[in-house]
């Protein structure tokens, strides 16, 4: 009960911060984030080198917690890729939308690379941030979307492995728990030096197993 209960605070604090701001931009989603880490007991770990301007971050995914472990952790502006029908809820909308993030179809491969594209063409400073498995339930999954974008602006990919998120907030609950969230950042990968192929390979080693 006590973790549903935090959930609901969750998503009050959440409407008040899209009530009190009329454009949320990343100062203001930075602020929210260590609001919640600090009101819900919350703990995370930067481990590594989180010197993520002009790469693409590829991390995993299994909550929706990751989103804000990343923004603990990276000091860059973050350009998000997330799922198109995000961007219709209220206040997740809202926030997508301030931040700039891009909205990709999943289902239709034409319009994914055509939002790609839009990434490609707005990335001007900051990381880009992709996640492979595409939802959180789909753990052995990899989109190649972050490759293109990499090998087309010619920018490293940097692999980060984020461990214990689900526990903080577990898929198809409505839960919020205290707990501690490590996140693990390895080292560049040089996409110049490599065929797509071999990125993947190296990518997977990192932040699956």
């Amino acid at each position: 009960m006590g973790s549903f209960i935090n959930f609901v605070r969750l998503a009050l604090l959440s409407f008040s911060y899209s009530v009190k701001h009329k454009k949320i931009d990343e100062g203001v989603i930075r602020e929210w984030v260590d609001d919640v880490l600090r009101k819900y007991h919350i703990t995370v770990e930067c481990k590594g080198e989180f010197d993520a301007e002009k790469s693409v971050i590829m991390a995993n995914h299994s909550s929706y917690f990751d989103i804000l472990a990343l923004y603990k952790c990276i000091k860059s502006k973050l350009l998000w890729v997330a799922k198109k029908e995000l961007f219709g809820y209220p206040v997740i909308g809202k926030a997508l939308k301030g931040i700039g993030a891009v909205g990709v179809n999943r289902k239709d491969d034409k319009e994914a690379a055509i939002a790609l594209m839009r990434v490609l063409k707005n990335f001007k400073s900051g990381a880009v941030v992709v996640f492979p498995q595409g939802t959180r339930k789909n753990r052995n999954a990899f989109k190649k979307g972050g490759i293109l974008i990499a090998k087309k602006k010619n920018i490293p990919i940097l692999p980060i492995k984020i461990v214990g998120s689900e526990s903080i907030m577990p898929v198809g609950k409505l839960e919020l728990n205290s707990g501690s969230v490590i996140v693990k950042a390895f080292e560049k990968i040089d996409v110049s030096r490599l065929e797509s192929d071999e990125i993947e390979r190296v990518v997977r080693s990192k932040i699956y197993d």
